[in-house]
């Protein structure tokens, strides 16, 4: 998971200085589950609804936090550390096939003691809260996909050329226009510290295990759940209009899509938007077809 100590105390070290950065107490616990330990952070009213949420790609609990602050006013928002990543949950490595990753997060909910509840999954826990839809759907109430994985990929031959190749050059060549150079396909505009996470990941972290999916209509037959999808115009990892095509086919109209301008990492004057919807579709009865 780490490639050195002092990596693994960087890495850490970065957590808990988002931790204090967020500005909101978040409560924090670990739960058992059959791949180990999972450590939780909670943010928001213990009393009101339960919101779970599943984080992207090697980003951990507190900098996942960031982008549901918001929605913490009305839902108290949970966010688990995924196994084999940046977090503090046990470091196992999960299979992306055989539905580990939702007898995970099925085993995460019973720690919580939560049987069913809306969630929320972004890029990577996108492809983990599909898992879940496929293991046990009747335990999602309604999902938020935010540029999900686990529907479509793009060619591997391009993303090798757009994404490896930029990040091998950092990490032979640590510095502020490599590390630009190699998220610039990601995202525009990132903040300073969450450069500094993804610098420090790249530097510091083995690569994660890819995603559970691809997801098709066969696996999640038995989700009827509403759905709420944001999908990002020029998203380097699951290309738009492929991935907004394969939310019709598999969700049909009970999915409704958002269209972010911009790239994979929502852009920060975008986020604004992705928690006013997303507020919008908790409280609604029925979500507002259209693909």
């Amino acid at each position: 998971m780490y490639r050195s100590p002092a990596g693994r105390q960087r890495i850490q070290q970065l957590y808990d200085a988002q931790l204090r950065r967020l500005g909101i107490a978040a409560h924090s616990r670990f739960v058992p589950t059959r791949f180990g330990n999972a450590h939780v952070l909670a943010i928001g009213p213990e009393d009101a609804p339960p919101l779970v949420t599943w984080h992207g790609a090697q980003f951990s609990g507190p900098f996942h936090l960031e982008l549901f602050r918001d929605l913490a006013r009305s839902h108290r928002v949970y966010v688990a550390d995924t196994p084999g990543q940046s977090g503090r949950s046990d470091p196992a490595r999960l299979l992306p096939f055989g539905q580990a990753y939702g007898r995970w997060a099925g085993d995460v909910l019973d720690g919580l003691r939560i049987e069913r509840a809306t969630m929320a999954g972004v890029s990577y826990g996108g492809a983990i809260l599909l898992d879940l839809a496929a293991w046990s759907p009747s335990r999602i109430e309604k999902a938020v996909l935010i540029v999900p994985a686990g529907l479509v990929v793009d060619w591997p031959w391009r993303l090798a050329s757009r994404l490896l190749v930029p990040f091998l050059k950092y990490r032979r060549a640590p510095g502020d226009r490599t590390l630009r150079e190699a998220m610039e396909p990601i995202g525009v505009d990132l903040e300073d510290h969450i450069l500094e996470l993804y610098g420090a990941a790249i530097e510091h972290l083995k690569l994660p295990s890819a995603p559970p999916g691809l997801f098709s209509e066969r696996h999640l037959k038995k989700f009827t759940a509403p759905v709420l999808c944001f999908l990002a115009e020029d998203d380097c990892f699951f290309p738009y209009t492929k991935a907004k095509a394969k939310v019709g086919r598999v969700f049909g109209p009970r999915a409704r899509v958002v269209t972010l301008p911009g790239k994979h990492f929502p852009a920060k004057a975008t986020r604004g938007l992705l928690s006013g919807e997303i507020e919008r579709f908790l409280h609604s009865a029925q979500p507002e077809a259209g693909v």
